[in-house]
């Protein structure tokens, strides 16, 4: 049984497709009512609850061997993620592969606080496998959407840096093997795209599959955080976005690794993959 917690993001969605496709039994773990009736009717056992709460934590691990193991970022996550991970080894989970963030041991929060429970679950004594994915394709039709549309630019501060952009289909697809395949355990795969892009060269890309033109354009960090908090983005989240942002404009995130290529036996997808997949995906829902 492999037990999922995040089964309704952008990677645990991806993640329960493949496990469902391929039969594996799985088991997620979710609060919303509109997650359990979505998970049950693809045939996923459900345990409607919190990651926060032992109690539903053990009915997740009741007889799970494997766990994947992800939550949003919040200003406790190394300390719920590390009790997860304790609880985890505590009822017979062998094996979990944890969604960490490309450069783990640079220093910004969400990175500091990654690393933190990478080394607390490498020394668990628990088998392990850990993903660090770069930064999603998908979050240019979820987060950019309205700028995209609306203002025909996405705006942020990474200013003139590249990017190696993955998409969440390619991260998905390592998790499954991961937790399904032998050779995983004890490796930490970095997870990115096959080519590096600015922000300005991505617009374009977009644009071009809009048929518009899209702009980048550079946001200043305390500009920007202060920006999302009054979309109501809560305040540690806007903080740590910025900061993040602030630091690729630094130091970039433009490597690229072949952990995709030698897991998947293919190229990672490409933006332009991407917007051939989604290019349906760039509208706004009802009422926007």
């Amino acid at each position: 049984m492999i037990a999922v917690i995040g089964s309704t993001g952008k990677v645990g969605s991806e993640l329960i497709t493949l496990l469902t496709e391929q039969n594996q039994l799985a088991r997620a773990l979710t609060r919303s009512e509109s997650g359990v009736k979505h998970l049950s009717n693809i045939g996923v056992e459900v345990v409607q609850g919190s990651y926060t709460e032992d109690n539903d934590l053990n009915q997740l691990f009741s007889n799970a061997d494997k766990l994947f193991l992800l939550t949003p970022s919040h200003a406790e996550q190394p300390q719920t993620e590390n009790h997860i991970v304790d609880m985890a080894k505590e009822r017979g989970v062998k094996h979990i592969v944890y969604l960490s963030v490309l450069n783990a041991d640079a220093d910004f929060t969400a990175a500091r606080q990654h690393h933190e429970v990478e080394q607390h679950l490498k020394a668990s004594g628990v088998d392990y496998t850990i993903l660090r994915p770069n930064n999603f394709m998908q979050n240019f039709n979820t987060a950019d959407l309205p700028t995209i549309l609306y203002r025909d630019s996405i705006i942020n501060p990474a200013g003139d840096q590249s990017f190696s952009f993955v998409d969440v289909r390619d991260i998905g697809a390592v998790a499954y093997a991961a937790l399904t395949q032998p050779d995983h355990v004890g490796k930490t795969y970095d997870i990115t795209g096959g080519e590096a892009l600015t922000y300005a060269k991505a617009a374009a890309r977009i644009g071009a599959k809009l048929n518009k033109t899209v702009n980048y354009v550079y946001m200043p960090p305390q500009t920007f955080r202060d920006t999302l908090i009054q979309f109501e983005v809560p305040e540690f989240n806007a903080d740590i976005l910025a900061e993040m942002y602030d630091y690729w404009n630094k130091h970039g995130a433009g490597q690229i690794s072949n952990d995709v290529e030698n897991i998947l036996g293919r190229k990672p997808y490409s933006l332009d993959d991407y917007l051939e997949a989604y290019s349906d995906q760039f509208v706004l829902p009802e009422g926007n």
